[in-house]
């Protein structure tokens, strides 16, 4: 059966035109949960992100970032930035609930107000972020969406937290001269 699902899944995805839609998302954002970031608690941050069909999948640009206060008054607040690339597969277009699941690599940048950490105000380091994604269209091609993602940052002591996000997505036809481009 799983199998047989992943194949749907796959072969729904193969269909579709690479290149053919451009996706734009935008969302709020929070970690519930983190490691090695006991010290601060997170605020509310933002994501935005694009993505097109690309054979078996989709492929991914976007950006979260969300603030982060120190709960020590030795520590500096910092807010966070992840820039990132990835790829992900749908469940089949004719489903009204779609889930995602996929994987973004990227670019973790900190600054802080202060450079009592390592001496430095900006630090920047890679990250893997695993997601699943359920979205849901409301009118014809604006989508509703939830996100849980979990991110690792390879610091030296090894940063992970989840996140989830919430917000809208809206599907446009790709213009034939962008199209021609990115093919």
């Amino acid at each position: 059966m799983i199998l047989a699902c992943s194949w749907n899944v796959l072969k729904a995805q193969d269909t579709d035109e690479a290149f053919e839609t451009i996706r734009f998302g935008i969302g709020g954002l929070t970690a519930f949960h983190s490691v090695h970031l006991d010290s601060w608690t997170s605020g509310y941050g933002g994501s935005v992100s694009a993505s097109t069909p690309f054979y078996f999948g989709e492929i991914q640009l976007g950006m979260a970032a969300q603030p982060w206060r120190s709960n020590d008054p030795n520590l500096p607040d910092f807010i966070s930035a992840l820039v990132f690339a990835g790829w992900f597969v749908s469940t089949t277009p004719e489903n009204a609930v779609k889930a995602s699941a996929g994987v973004r690599l990227g670019n973790y940048f900190m600054a802080f107000d202060s450079p009592q950490i390592s001496g430095e105000r900006n630090e920047s380091e890679f990250a893997v972020t695993p997601f699943l994604n359920v979205r849901r269209t409301f009118f014809k091609k604006i989508e509703g969406f939830v996100e849980v993602s979990a991110s690792r940052v390879f610091t030296s002591s090894r940063l992970e937290m989840a996140s989830v996000s919430t917000g809208l997505m809206i599907t446009f036809d790709s213009p034939v001269w962008l199209t021609s481009i990115l093919k």
